[in-house]
């Protein structure tokens, strides 16, 4: 499976944040991205025109946010994909300065093959205590559609990682670094 390198602002983001959940993640990442580590485990991502036809088949939770999604989509023409985990990873590359390493999953067999491949791709980052796996497209959209109709908000992982510097919940050598 091939590694995509995209910029921030072609990922749309989950709204997870406030609060940044581990700092240290955070840091642990941004100093492997600034080393040029490439073993970092990508970030799965799904396109936005696959996430948008699931989104709209939810007709009655989609009216509730469907049209703040479109206007967001309509001033935000580079977003591409929804990103489904990661946000330590991608915040930490955006803050070294690096293009996001993105694995795209637009079907089951994709899961599989990352799955059983026995390659160091782990979905849900390398500093994690989730164990649940990817296994099932239709889920992964259940959980992303789940989050933006309780939230009803859309933003992109540059607008996201802005807010969190502003907020001031970068950690200090990062801030110190990046800066």
């Amino acid at each position: 499976m091939d590694v995509l390198h995209l910029r921030p602002e072609q990922i749309i983001a989950m709204v997870d944040y406030p609060p940044l959940h581990c700092p240290e993640a955070l840091e642990r990442y941004y100093d492997r991205f600034r080393a040029d580590a490439t073993d970092i485990s990508p970030i799965p991502v799904m396109g936005t025109d696959l996430a948008l036809a699931y989104f709209q088949r939810q007709a009655g939770r989609y009216a509730s946010y469907g049209q703040i999604l479109e206007a967001f989509l309509a001033g935000h023409p580079s977003t591409t994909n929804f990103m489904l985990e990661g946000f330590h990873r991608s915040a930490a590359a955006v803050l070294a300065g690096k293009p996001i390493p993105c694995v795209a999953i637009a079907a089951d067999g994709d899961l599989e093959e990352i799955n059983a491949s026995g390659r160091a791709i782990n979905l849900h980052g390398d500093y994690t205590t989730i164990t649940r796996a990817m296994v099932s497209v239709t889920e992964e959209l259940r959980e992303l559609e789940a989050n933006f109709n309780r939230h009803r908000k859309f933003w992109t992982i540059e607008e996201k990682v802005r807010v969190m510097v502003s907020n001031g919940d970068v950690p200090e050598s990062v801030r110190r670094m990046s800066g």
